[in-house]
Protein backbone atom coordinates (compact mmCIF):
# COMPACT_ATOMS: atom_id res chain seq x y z
CA UNK A 1 0.00 0.00 0.00
CA UNK A 2 1.09 3.37 -1.34
CA UNK A 3 2.09 6.27 1.54
CA UNK A 4 -0.89 8.32 0.24
CA UNK A 5 -3.16 5.52 -0.17
CA UNK A 6 -2.09 4.82 3.71
CA UNK A 7 -2.80 8.84 4.56
CA UNK A 8 -6.02 8.53 2.64
CA UNK A 9 -7.55 5.95 4.78
CA UNK A 10 -5.96 7.12 8.12
CA UNK A 11 -7.87 10.64 7.51
CA UNK A 12 -10.60 9.12 6.09
CA UNK A 13 -10.98 6.69 9.17
CA UNK A 14 -10.39 9.29 12.14
CA UNK A 15 -12.84 11.44 10.78
CA UNK A 16 -15.60 8.38 10.63
CA UNK A 17 -14.54 8.12 14.57
CA UNK A 18 -15.40 11.89 15.32
CA UNK A 19 -18.33 11.41 13.52
CA UNK A 20 -20.20 8.71 14.71
CA UNK A 21 -18.92 9.97 18.44
CA UNK A 22 -20.40 13.20 17.29
CA UNK A 23 -23.96 11.80 16.17
CA UNK A 24 -23.90 10.12 19.33
CA UNK A 25 -23.01 13.32 21.41
CA UNK A 26 -25.90 15.32 19.46
CA UNK A 27 -28.43 12.50 19.73
CA UNK A 28 -30.78 14.46 21.86
CA UNK A 29 -30.66 17.52 19.35
CA UNK A 30 -33.45 18.51 17.86
CA UNK A 31 -31.62 20.10 14.90
CA UNK A 32 -28.54 17.86 14.68
CA UNK A 33 -29.41 14.02 15.35
CA UNK A 34 -29.38 10.95 12.92
CA UNK A 35 -33.27 11.40 12.86
CA UNK A 36 -33.15 14.92 12.00
CA UNK A 37 -30.79 14.91 9.59
CA UNK A 38 -32.32 11.98 8.07
CA UNK A 39 -29.54 9.44 8.72
CA UNK A 40 -32.08 6.87 10.11
CA UNK A 41 -34.57 4.77 7.88
CA UNK A 42 -38.16 3.35 8.33
CA UNK A 43 -38.97 0.35 7.64
CA UNK A 44 -35.95 -1.07 6.45
CA UNK A 45 -35.10 -4.80 5.21
CA UNK A 46 -31.55 -5.29 6.13
CA UNK A 47 -30.75 -8.86 4.39
CA UNK A 48 -30.56 -6.74 1.22
CA UNK A 49 -27.20 -5.81 3.06
CA UNK A 50 -25.82 -9.62 1.48
CA UNK A 51 -26.97 -8.91 -2.41
CA UNK A 52 -25.99 -5.39 -2.63
CA UNK A 53 -22.18 -7.21 -1.01
CA UNK A 54 -22.40 -9.77 -3.92
CA UNK A 55 -23.13 -7.31 -6.00
CA UNK A 56 -19.94 -4.88 -4.44
CA UNK A 57 -17.99 -8.05 -4.86
CA UNK A 58 -18.55 -8.74 -8.26
CA UNK A 59 -18.16 -5.35 -9.68
CA UNK A 60 -14.27 -4.78 -8.16
CA UNK A 61 -13.63 -8.21 -8.91
CA UNK A 62 -14.32 -7.29 -12.66
CA UNK A 63 -12.03 -4.27 -12.10
CA UNK A 64 -9.48 -5.95 -14.90
CA UNK A 65 -11.56 -6.87 -17.13
CA UNK A 66 -13.51 -3.43 -17.36
CA UNK A 67 -10.04 -2.19 -18.42
CA UNK A 68 -10.48 -4.76 -21.59
CA UNK A 69 -13.83 -4.39 -22.52
CA UNK A 70 -15.46 -2.04 -25.41
CA UNK A 71 -16.80 1.04 -24.14
CA UNK A 72 -20.27 0.64 -24.77
CA UNK A 73 -20.00 -2.96 -22.93
CA UNK A 74 -18.61 -0.99 -19.95
CA UNK A 75 -21.42 1.63 -19.65
CA UNK A 76 -24.10 -1.66 -19.77
CA UNK A 77 -22.04 -3.22 -16.97
CA UNK A 78 -21.41 0.19 -14.78
CA UNK A 79 -25.52 1.09 -15.57
CA UNK A 80 -26.51 -2.53 -14.33
CA UNK A 81 -24.25 -2.65 -11.41
CA UNK A 82 -25.54 1.05 -10.82
CA UNK A 83 -29.84 0.39 -11.10
CA UNK A 84 -29.03 -2.90 -8.81
CA UNK A 85 -26.87 -1.50 -5.89
CA UNK A 86 -28.57 1.46 -5.15
CA UNK A 87 -32.00 -0.15 -5.46
CA UNK A 88 -30.74 -2.61 -2.36
CA UNK A 89 -29.53 -0.32 -0.22
CA UNK A 90 -32.61 2.20 -0.96
CA UNK A 91 -34.65 -1.78 -0.06
CA UNK A 92 -32.37 -2.00 3.47
CA UNK A 93 -32.25 1.37 4.65
CA UNK A 94 -36.18 1.73 4.43
CA UNK A 95 -36.40 4.89 2.50
CA UNK A 96 -39.97 6.27 2.32
CA UNK A 97 -41.98 8.15 -0.89
CA UNK A 98 -44.19 10.09 1.30
CA UNK A 99 -44.88 12.24 -1.72
CA UNK A 100 -44.10 16.05 -0.07
CA UNK A 101 -43.31 18.95 -2.15
CA UNK A 102 -39.46 18.76 -2.30
CA UNK A 103 -38.67 20.67 -5.08
CA UNK A 104 -39.80 22.45 -8.82
CA UNK A 105 -42.23 21.42 -11.12
CA UNK A 106 -40.61 18.16 -12.49
CA UNK A 107 -39.13 16.96 -9.31
CA UNK A 108 -42.40 17.15 -7.59
CA UNK A 109 -44.51 14.87 -10.41
CA UNK A 110 -41.98 12.23 -10.12
CA UNK A 111 -42.18 12.63 -5.80
CA UNK A 112 -45.75 12.27 -6.29
CA UNK A 113 -45.34 9.55 -8.80
CA UNK A 114 -43.03 7.39 -6.67
CA UNK A 115 -45.81 7.59 -3.91
CA UNK A 116 -48.00 6.14 -6.05
CA UNK A 117 -46.50 3.40 -7.37
CA UNK A 118 -45.08 2.62 -3.53
CA UNK A 119 -48.16 1.89 -2.45
CA UNK A 120 -49.09 -0.28 -5.57
CA UNK A 121 -45.26 -2.38 -5.13
CA UNK A 122 -42.86 -1.92 -2.63
CA UNK A 123 -40.34 -3.30 -4.86
CA UNK A 124 -40.73 -0.87 -7.55
CA UNK A 125 -40.22 2.05 -6.69
CA UNK A 126 -36.28 1.47 -5.58
CA UNK A 127 -35.90 -0.41 -9.16
CA UNK A 128 -36.63 3.19 -11.09
CA UNK A 129 -34.59 4.91 -8.38
CA UNK A 130 -31.80 2.76 -9.42
CA UNK A 131 -32.41 3.40 -12.74
CA UNK A 132 -32.25 6.92 -12.56
CA UNK A 133 -28.96 6.91 -10.84
CA UNK A 134 -27.80 3.92 -13.59
CA UNK A 135 -28.30 6.59 -16.32
CA UNK A 136 -26.72 9.17 -14.14
CA UNK A 137 -23.48 6.89 -13.71
CA UNK A 138 -23.43 6.40 -17.23
CA UNK A 139 -23.76 10.24 -18.34
CA UNK A 140 -20.88 10.88 -15.59
CA UNK A 141 -18.68 8.42 -17.55
CA UNK A 142 -19.36 10.04 -20.54
CA UNK A 143 -18.31 13.36 -19.30
CA UNK A 144 -15.21 12.09 -17.46
CA UNK A 145 -14.27 9.80 -20.51
CA UNK A 146 -14.34 13.04 -22.78
CA UNK A 147 -12.78 15.53 -20.14
CA UNK A 148 -10.15 13.26 -18.62
CA UNK A 149 -9.91 10.09 -20.95
CA UNK A 150 -10.63 6.46 -21.26
CA UNK A 151 -7.83 5.03 -18.82
CA UNK A 152 -9.72 7.87 -16.14
CA UNK A 153 -13.13 7.14 -16.86
CA UNK A 154 -12.56 3.22 -16.99
CA UNK A 155 -11.04 3.17 -13.26
CA UNK A 156 -13.03 5.35 -12.12
CA UNK A 157 -16.31 3.13 -13.40
CA UNK A 158 -16.75 1.40 -10.29
CA UNK A 159 -16.76 4.21 -7.96
CA UNK A 160 -19.32 5.57 -9.67
CA UNK A 161 -21.97 2.59 -10.04
CA UNK A 162 -21.02 1.66 -6.00
CA UNK A 163 -21.82 5.15 -4.95
CA UNK A 164 -21.63 5.08 -0.78
CA UNK A 165 -24.58 7.48 -0.82
CA UNK A 166 -27.08 5.44 -3.35
CA UNK A 167 -29.39 4.84 -0.23
CA UNK A 168 -29.77 8.69 -0.21
CA UNK A 169 -31.55 9.04 -3.27
CA UNK A 170 -35.18 9.46 -2.02
CA UNK A 171 -37.40 11.55 -3.83
CA UNK A 172 -38.20 12.95 -6.91
CA UNK A 173 -35.99 15.91 -7.05
CA UNK A 174 -32.32 14.56 -5.90
CA UNK A 175 -33.03 11.76 -8.74
CA UNK A 176 -33.68 14.27 -11.41
CA UNK A 177 -31.58 16.76 -10.55
CA UNK A 178 -28.56 14.18 -10.13
CA UNK A 179 -29.42 12.36 -13.26
CA UNK A 180 -29.89 16.04 -15.79
CA UNK A 181 -27.31 17.56 -14.20
CA UNK A 182 -24.83 14.57 -15.05
CA UNK A 183 -26.90 15.10 -18.66
CA UNK A 184 -25.84 18.60 -18.88
CA UNK A 185 -22.27 18.34 -18.06
CA UNK A 186 -21.96 15.24 -20.23
CA UNK A 187 -23.61 16.84 -23.33
CA UNK A 188 -21.44 19.95 -22.80
CA UNK A 189 -18.37 17.79 -22.75
CA UNK A 190 -18.97 16.27 -25.81
CA UNK A 191 -20.18 19.29 -27.71
CA UNK A 192 -16.97 20.72 -26.90
CA UNK A 193 -14.67 18.04 -28.09
CA UNK A 194 -12.07 18.90 -31.11
CA UNK A 195 -13.09 17.55 -34.47
CA UNK A 196 -16.63 17.38 -34.39
CA UNK A 197 -18.24 18.44 -37.03
CA UNK A 198 -20.61 21.40 -36.72
CA UNK A 199 -23.90 20.04 -37.32
CA UNK A 200 -23.18 17.59 -34.12
CA UNK A 201 -21.39 20.54 -32.13
CA UNK A 202 -24.24 22.81 -32.22
CA UNK A 203 -27.18 20.00 -32.02
CA UNK A 204 -24.91 18.89 -28.55
CA UNK A 205 -24.84 22.29 -27.30
CA UNK A 206 -28.45 23.55 -27.86
CA UNK A 207 -29.20 20.01 -26.15
CA UNK A 208 -27.39 20.79 -22.97
CA UNK A 209 -29.25 24.31 -22.88
CA UNK A 210 -32.69 23.14 -23.18
CA UNK A 211 -31.30 20.05 -20.24
CA UNK A 212 -30.03 22.71 -17.94
CA UNK A 213 -33.88 24.04 -18.26
CA UNK A 214 -34.93 20.51 -17.50
CA UNK A 215 -32.63 20.68 -14.45
CA UNK A 216 -34.21 23.63 -13.25
CA UNK A 217 -37.48 22.58 -13.26
CA UNK A 218 -35.98 18.83 -11.60
CA UNK A 219 -34.80 20.79 -8.68
CA UNK A 220 -33.23 24.16 -7.70
CA UNK A 221 -29.77 22.12 -7.30
CA UNK A 222 -30.06 21.50 -11.01
CA UNK A 223 -29.47 25.03 -11.71
CA UNK A 224 -25.72 24.38 -10.72
CA UNK A 225 -25.22 22.61 -13.83
CA UNK A 226 -24.68 26.01 -15.66
CA UNK A 227 -21.52 26.51 -13.66
CA UNK A 228 -20.44 23.15 -14.81
CA UNK A 229 -20.99 24.17 -18.26
CA UNK A 230 -19.40 27.51 -18.11
CA UNK A 231 -16.45 25.45 -16.88
CA UNK A 232 -16.27 22.97 -19.63
CA UNK A 233 -16.61 25.65 -22.77
CA UNK A 234 -13.84 28.01 -20.72
CA UNK A 235 -11.71 24.79 -20.09
CA UNK A 236 -11.98 23.79 -23.64
CA UNK A 237 -11.63 27.42 -25.35
CA UNK A 238 -14.76 27.43 -27.15
CA UNK A 239 -17.32 30.27 -26.39
CA UNK A 240 -18.77 30.22 -29.32
CA UNK A 241 -20.30 27.47 -27.60
CA UNK A 242 -22.03 28.88 -24.36
CA UNK A 243 -24.03 31.44 -27.08
CA UNK A 244 -25.09 28.10 -28.74
CA UNK A 245 -26.16 26.63 -24.84
CA UNK A 246 -27.95 30.25 -24.07
CA UNK A 247 -29.66 29.78 -26.93
CA UNK A 248 -31.19 26.69 -26.48
CA UNK A 249 -31.94 27.64 -22.66
CA UNK A 250 -33.25 31.26 -23.56
CA UNK A 251 -35.57 29.15 -25.93
CA UNK A 252 -36.54 26.46 -23.77
CA UNK A 253 -36.70 29.22 -20.45
CA UNK A 254 -39.25 31.21 -22.65
CA UNK A 255 -41.60 28.48 -23.74
CA UNK A 256 -41.75 27.26 -20.00
CA UNK A 257 -42.57 30.25 -18.59
CA UNK A 258 -45.38 30.73 -21.73
CA UNK A 259 -46.90 27.76 -21.43
CA UNK A 260 -46.37 26.41 -17.75
CA UNK A 261 -46.25 29.66 -15.88
CA UNK A 262 -43.03 28.82 -14.52
CA UNK A 263 -40.72 31.43 -13.07
CA UNK A 264 -37.20 29.78 -11.68
CA UNK A 265 -36.20 33.18 -9.65
CA UNK A 266 -39.77 33.76 -7.70
CA UNK A 267 -39.67 29.83 -7.12
CA UNK A 268 -36.63 29.95 -5.67
CA UNK A 269 -36.77 32.60 -3.96
CA UNK A 270 -40.01 31.25 -2.09
CA UNK A 271 -38.16 28.02 -1.75
CA UNK A 272 -34.84 29.69 -0.07
CA UNK A 273 -36.60 32.48 2.07
CA UNK A 274 -38.01 29.89 4.17
CA UNK A 275 -34.32 28.29 5.25
CA UNK A 276 -32.48 31.70 5.18
CA UNK A 277 -35.06 32.46 8.18
CA UNK A 278 -33.65 29.17 10.44
CA UNK A 279 -29.84 30.94 9.73
CA UNK A 280 -28.40 29.90 12.63
CA UNK A 281 -29.92 26.18 12.15
CA UNK A 282 -29.18 26.26 8.59
CA UNK A 283 -25.24 26.77 8.80
CA UNK A 284 -25.47 24.39 11.79
CA UNK A 285 -27.24 21.67 9.73
CA UNK A 286 -24.50 22.13 6.72
CA UNK A 287 -21.44 21.66 8.86
CA UNK A 288 -22.53 18.60 10.16
CA UNK A 289 -23.96 17.08 6.55
CA UNK A 290 -20.58 18.52 5.11
CA UNK A 291 -18.92 16.54 7.90
CA UNK A 292 -21.23 13.42 7.53
CA UNK A 293 -20.39 13.45 3.98
CA UNK A 294 -16.97 13.13 3.66
CA UNK A 295 -16.95 10.40 6.42
CA UNK A 296 -19.87 8.44 3.71
CA UNK A 297 -17.73 9.18 0.69
CA UNK A 298 -14.91 6.94 2.06
CA UNK A 299 -10.82 6.88 1.15
CA UNK A 300 -12.28 7.59 -2.41
CA UNK A 301 -13.83 10.69 -1.93
CA UNK A 302 -10.58 11.93 0.10
CA UNK A 303 -8.46 10.73 -3.17
CA UNK A 304 -10.12 12.55 -5.25
CA UNK A 305 -10.11 15.61 -3.32
CA UNK A 306 -6.55 15.31 -2.92
CA UNK A 307 -5.86 15.03 -6.87
CA UNK A 308 -8.44 17.65 -7.78
CA UNK A 309 -5.17 19.35 -9.34
CA UNK A 310 -4.24 16.82 -11.47
CA UNK A 311 -7.96 16.10 -13.52
CA UNK A 312 -9.50 18.24 -16.34
CA UNK A 313 -12.48 16.99 -14.81
CA UNK A 314 -12.89 19.61 -12.07
CA UNK A 315 -15.59 21.37 -13.51
CA UNK A 316 -17.55 18.16 -12.74
CA UNK A 317 -16.10 18.56 -9.24
CA UNK A 318 -17.29 22.28 -8.74
CA UNK A 319 -20.59 21.60 -9.97
CA UNK A 320 -21.39 19.05 -7.46
CA UNK A 321 -20.12 21.59 -4.42
CA UNK A 322 -22.34 24.15 -5.75
CA UNK A 323 -25.39 22.05 -6.30
CA UNK A 324 -24.86 20.47 -2.97
CA UNK A 325 -25.01 24.34 -1.65
CA UNK A 326 -28.20 25.07 -3.17
CA UNK A 327 -29.46 21.96 -2.64
CA UNK A 328 -29.06 22.34 1.12
CA UNK A 329 -30.21 25.65 0.91
CA UNK A 330 -33.84 24.46 -1.05
CA UNK A 331 -34.51 21.59 0.74
CA UNK A 332 -37.44 21.50 3.18
CA UNK A 333 -36.35 21.24 6.65
CA UNK A 334 -38.54 18.18 7.52
CA UNK A 335 -36.68 16.11 4.67
CA UNK A 336 -33.72 16.73 6.20
CA UNK A 337 -30.54 18.64 5.39
CA UNK A 338 -27.88 15.54 4.77
CA UNK A 339 -29.63 14.05 1.83
CA UNK A 340 -29.13 16.98 -0.15
CA UNK A 341 -25.46 17.58 0.10
CA UNK A 342 -25.03 13.50 -0.09
CA UNK A 343 -26.13 12.75 -3.14
CA UNK A 344 -23.50 14.56 -4.99
CA UNK A 345 -20.33 12.51 -4.15
CA UNK A 346 -20.06 10.90 -7.11
CA UNK A 347 -19.51 14.34 -9.14
CA UNK A 348 -16.96 15.00 -6.28
CA UNK A 349 -14.93 11.72 -6.42
CA UNK A 350 -14.16 11.84 -10.36
CA UNK A 351 -10.83 13.29 -9.60
CA UNK A 352 -9.93 9.90 -7.84
CA UNK A 353 -8.54 8.00 -11.19
CA UNK A 354 -6.61 10.90 -11.64
CA UNK A 355 -2.99 11.36 -11.37
CA UNK A 356 -1.73 13.42 -8.32
CA UNK A 357 -0.43 15.89 -10.58
CA UNK A 358 -1.28 17.20 -13.63
CA UNK A 359 0.26 15.27 -16.91
CA UNK A 360 1.69 12.81 -14.38
CA UNK A 361 0.59 8.93 -15.15
CA UNK A 362 -3.65 8.04 -13.52
CA UNK A 363 -2.68 6.28 -10.87
CA UNK A 364 -5.82 5.45 -8.44
CA UNK A 365 -8.40 4.81 -7.37
CA UNK A 366 -6.49 2.47 -5.26
CA UNK A 367 -8.55 -1.01 -4.72
CA UNK A 368 -8.26 -0.96 -0.81
CA UNK A 369 -10.03 2.44 -1.02
CA UNK A 370 -12.56 0.98 -3.70
CA UNK A 371 -13.53 -1.78 -1.34
CA UNK A 372 -13.83 0.60 1.97
CA UNK A 373 -16.22 2.97 0.01
CA UNK A 374 -18.49 0.79 -1.03
CA UNK A 375 -18.00 -0.75 2.73
CA UNK A 376 -18.98 2.51 3.50
CA UNK A 377 -22.73 2.41 1.46
CA UNK A 378 -23.23 -0.84 3.05
CA UNK A 379 -23.09 -0.01 6.53
CA UNK A 380 -24.77 3.54 6.74
CA UNK A 381 -27.45 1.54 4.97
CA UNK A 382 -27.51 -1.18 7.62
CA UNK A 383 -26.91 1.17 10.45
CA UNK A 384 -29.71 2.96 9.22
CA UNK A 385 -31.92 -0.16 8.72
CA UNK A 386 -31.58 -0.89 12.69
CA UNK A 387 -31.53 2.30 14.01
CA UNK A 388 -35.45 2.33 13.20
Amino acid sequence: MRGRVRADIVVWSTLLLFTVAGLVLLSEDAELSADALRLVGANGRPWLVLPAAAIACGALAARDWLMRCSWPVLQIACAATATTWTACLLSTRGVVYDGTEVGTSLGNALSTWLHDVNDLAGWLAPLIVGACAAAACVLLNAAVQSLSGGIQARRLAPVLALSPVASFVADGALVLSVLSVSGVLALSAMASERGRGLLWSTGLGLASGVLLVASALAGFAGTAAGVGMLCVYFLRRRSLMILVAGLGALATLLLTWGVLGWSWPQEFGEASAFRLDRSEALAAGAVAAAVIVAAIGGPSLRESLRKVRGTPSWPIMITGVVAAVLAMITRPVALGILPAAAVWVPLLSVAASAPPRAAETPDGPATVSMVLTAGCGLGVALAAALLV
